[in-house]
């Protein structure tokens, strides 16, 4: 099966920071083995929601996903990119 690098971008994104709760937006990169781009997506969201650094507050809302972009990719990496977290008003 080809491997594609799905980019992810999540919004509200509610996290502690230093013994705050704060609202934060991220961006995040998978490569995954998939059959075609629709099945990528929903693996790299999988992936994301299951990833520790993506649990929101209790209390709170999960964050919204969406998917940047998707492109082939040759390797999996050896370690997976990590997340880039913003600050978000709101």
């Amino acid at each position: 099966m080809p491997l594609f690098e799905v980019t992810v971008v999540g919004r509200g994104l509610w996290i502690e920071i230093d013994h705050e709760v704060q609202r934060v937006a991220f961006r995040v990169a998978r490569v995954v083995d998939a059959s075609d781009q629709t099945t990528a997506a929903d693996q790299a969201l999988s992936l994301i929601l299951a990833d520790p650094k993506a649990r929101h507050a209790p209390g709170k809302p999960p964050p919204d996903l969406s998917i940047e972009q998707i492109v082939a990719a040759k390797a999996v990496p050896r370690v997976n990119p990590g997340f880039r977290f913003s600050p978000e008003e709101g």
